[in-house]
């Protein structure tokens, strides 16, 4: 059964992530710095599932603005604890680990629906001890366009 609705789907991707990213704090509610998170939830990385969009509507006979590709966005925060304050690279690590989380998420799906990881962005080590991920992810119906 395919997921069109974009609600539903949202919804029903957040009930995945809270499901797979069990020791992270999953939440469709975005907090933008970092100051307005609890020191407790940027340890253990905060992950915002945020809808961007919606596109790619099919305009077939019968089937005119339905299965549509959502863009999503989950945009992660996250701490390390200062060990030494000279190994920014455990900020790039800790990153890197969450990456591969997402990409396992991604791999193992959501009911509904193909998910797509576009891509993975990284802080950099721009903000040490605090660092952030923004994978960009497309959902749409089963099926369409897997190659």
């Amino acid at each position: 059964m395919k997921i069109d609705n974009i609600e539903q789907r949202t919804d029903a991707i957040i009930a995945a992530a809270q499901a797979h990213f069990t020791s992270r704090v999953v939440s469709e509610d975005l907090l933008q710095h970092y100051s307005e998170h609890p020191a407790a939830d940027l340890q253990k990385g905060v992950i915002a599932v945020v809808s961007d969009a919606e596109q790619d509507y099919s305009d077939d006979l019968g089937m005119i603005a339905t299965e549509g590709t959502q863009q999503l966005k989950l945009i992660c925060h996250l701490q390390v604890t200062e060990k030494n304050p000279k190994a920014p690279r455990d900020v790039q690590r800790a990153e890197q680990k969450l990456i591969e989380e997402i990409k396992s998420f991604v791999r193992a799906g959501v009911d509904g629906m193909t998910l797509v990881l576009r891509r993975a962005q990284q802080s950099r080590q721009l903000s040490y001890p605090y660092g952030f991920v923004v994978a960009d992810i497309e959902a749409r119906p089963p099926g369409q366009n897997d190659f």
